[in-house]
């Protein structure tokens, strides 16, 4: 009721003096935007960090030499029961840095729009309430930002089919074959090699050359730069498809005896000591082997005669892979025999003096001992 007796004293007051009451609000506004207005003040803070990580392309990296957190002085205006609690590192500069497109140096222009407040006093400070007024309030306004590449280089890996059957990639040749790229480092991690994105199918390819060009969009480059290299330069991919199989000769491969310690079998010779051999199977295989990796052998039987021959069929091929065969030996047989050993004479004998003449004359028989021969009568003389 006390309420309602003041309500119905005011309301003959607002109708007779409406017009007092509104200067009187008026006097009110302004007093209380002088009050505010005044409360609000400015504040120089002469080293706040300008971070160099708001848009940066993840194909740069700050040179090494570069200041990574460069320091400035700004002057800021806001209420003063905040601006008294705040000091340098209240505040960051925060630039836009994507306008870097390359490694170089730049000069970038910091604006009063760039200004954040530190992570820790984000729900504490008005930041609407708090800014640079102008430019002129940034000292200095630029600063110089030095970048290079964050770049690796990879090597190019073409991801191919199978020949038709009976055919294989004997040789590959990639032109260039590698690349120098740029990006994050988990883009460059995920990027060891780099690939095609579409497989190249080989089914129907049986020419001893085959030639294919990829342009930079056809590899899987993710979210990679490309440097030094123009988007219309082709990748050429060179292949030699050839059979399977090969042949090849091998001149002068040696011949040996396996079972040549056994002394029962010590005594026996052979020739040739090496033969020709033409070999056919596996291409892969074929191009591993050399004249001096391999060899033939063969046994000599513990009863055998004193010459014998060994056809090339029956020779024993040594490290020859299982699938190569031996189509040919020239010549084809092995001839073994026996060696004659003369007698034993002892090992000076060149050395022995020969007896003299007189040493060589028969002794004389005494003739005691013998009887000696009938003596024959001497003929007459002639008359």
């Amino acid at each position: 009721m006390f309420f309602q007796r003041i309500v119905n004293s005011i309301k003959p007051v607002v109708r007779e003096d409406w017009g007092l009451l509104l200067v009187a609000l008026v006097v009110a506004s302004i007093v209380w935007w002088n009050i505010t207005q005044r409360s609000v003040t400015e504040r120089w803070f002469w080293s706040v960090e300008v971070s160099l990580e708001n848009g940066l392309k993840p194909s740069l990296v700050l040179h090494p030499n570069q200041v990574k957190r460069p320091k400035v002085a700004i002057k800021v205006r806001g209420p003063k029961s905040y601006m008294d609690t705040l000091s340098d590192l209240s505040f960051q500069m925060n630039p836009d840095l994507s306008v870097i497109q390359t490694a170089t140096k730049s000069s970038i222009l910091l604006s009063t729009d760039d200004l954040r407040a530190q992570s820790r006093l984000v729900q504490s400070i008005p930041m609407d309430r708090i800014r640079i007024v102008s430019s002129e309030d940034i000292k200095p306004l630029r600063i110089d930002v030095e970048t290079i590449w964050n770049s690796e280089i990879r090597p190019i890996v073409p991801d191919i089919g199978k020949p038709a059957p009976g055919f294989i990639v004997s040789a590959t040749r990639i032109t260039p074959a590698t690349l120098t790229v740029a990006g994050s480092d988990p883009e460059l991690e995920a990027h060891l090699i780099i690939r095609n994105r579409i497989p190249l199918r080989l089914q129907s390819v049986r020419s001893k050359t085959f030639s294919h060009e990829w342009k930079l969009e056809d590899l899987a480059l993710g979210e990679l730069e490309v440097l030094n290299w123009q988007p219309n330069d082709p990748i050429r991919l060179d292949l030699q498809i050839e059979s399977q199989f090969a042949s090849q000769e091998f001149r002068q491969v040696q011949v040996d005896v396996l079972n040549a310690t056994s002394e029962a079998l010590a005594g026996f010779s052979y020739s040739p000591k090496s033969v020709d051999v033409y070999l056919q199977g596996a291409r892969a295989s074929i191009q591993d082997i050399t004249a001096e990796s391999i060899k033939l052998g063969f046994e000599i039987p513990e009863e055998s005669a004193e010459e014998f021959e060994v056809p090339w069929r029956y020779l024993v091929g040594v490290n020859i892979p299982a699938n190569v065969t031996i189509v040919q030996v020239t010549p084809e047989v092995i001839r073994v025999e026996r060696m004659m050993l003369g007698p034993v004479l002892p090992a000076d004998w060149m050395l022995t003096p020969i007896p003299e003449e007189s040493s060589l004359s028969p002794t004389p028989i005494p003739t005691d001992e013998i009887t000696g021969p009938t003596p024959v009568p001497e003929s007459p003389p002639a008359e």
